[in-house]
C-alpha cells in the first residue's frame, strides 16, 4: 500500500470528502487529490499535520506498517540462501544492493523487524507468498516478557527502521508537537 492509498483509507474512515479534509488543513482541494493521485508527495510540514489530524505517525504515512519479529523471522527464512548467493549482477538485476542485503541481515541479527514496503519487495524478488506469512495467526504477534510495553517496543523498533533522513524528521516532528502544544 502506497502513501496515496494510506491517506485515502485514513480521510475515509473520518468520514470526510477531500474538500473537507482540505478545509481542515487549510489547504487547496487540488493539493488533496494530487496526494490521492499519487502525483505529489506532501511537503514534510504537511505530513507532519496530516500524522498529528489522523493520529499516526508520519512514518505511517510514508511507508506504512512494520512486521512483527516473528513475520520477519520466517521472511528471512525462506530467503536467508538465495539472498546471500547472489553475486553482484545479480543483486544489481532484481534491484538490490549489497547495503540493503547487509541491512537485511543486520535487523535480523538483532531481533529487529522491518518496513511492510521493504517486506514485499522482498517476497516478490524471491518469489515468497508473503500474504501466507501476514495472515498465519501464530506470526501476528511478537512474544514479549509481561514487563515489556509492546506499544514502547513496537516505538522503538521503528525508530531504529528508519534511516538517519528520517530519524531527522521524527525528531522536527516532535519539536513541531512540542511547540503546537506550547
Amino acid at each position: 500500500m502506497a502513501f496515496k492509498d494510506r491517506l485515502i483509507e485514513l480521510r475515509k474512515s473520518k468520514g470526510l470528502s477531500q474538500v473537507q479534509l482540505a478545509e481542515k488543513l487549510h489547504i487547496s482541494p487540488g493539493a488533496i487529490g494530487n496526494y490521492e493521485a499519487g502525483t505529489r508527495i506532501p511537503q514534510r510540514k504537511l505530513i507532519f499535520e496530516l500524522s498529528d489530524y489522523f493520529h499516526v505517525a508520519p512514518e505511517y504515512l510514508l511507508y506504512g506498517s512494520l512486521l512483527t519479529k516473528k513475520q520477519f523471522d520466517m521472511l528471512y527464512s525462506k530467503i536467508e540462501g538465495p539472498l546471500f548467493y547472489l553475486n553482484a549482477d545479480d543483486i544489481e538485476a532484481v534491484g538490490l544492493n549489497e547495503s540493503i542485503r547487509q541491512s537485511i541481515a543486520s535487523a535480523h541479527k538483532y531481533g529487529q523487524t522491518i518496513r511492510f514496503d521493504r517486506a514485499e519487495d522482498l517476497a516478490q524478488i524471491f518469489n515468497v507468498d508473503l500474504n501466507s506469512i501476514m495472515n498465519d495467526p501464530d506470526l501476528a504477534e511478537d512474544d514479549l516478557p509481561e514487563f515489556i510495553d509492546r506499544e514502547e517496543m513496537q516505538l522503538v523498533s521503528i525508530y531504529r527502521n528508519l534511516s538517519t533522513p528520517l530519524k531527522t524528521m521524527l525528531l522536527d516532528y516532535a519539536g513541531y508537537l512540542s511547540k503546537k502544544n506550547e
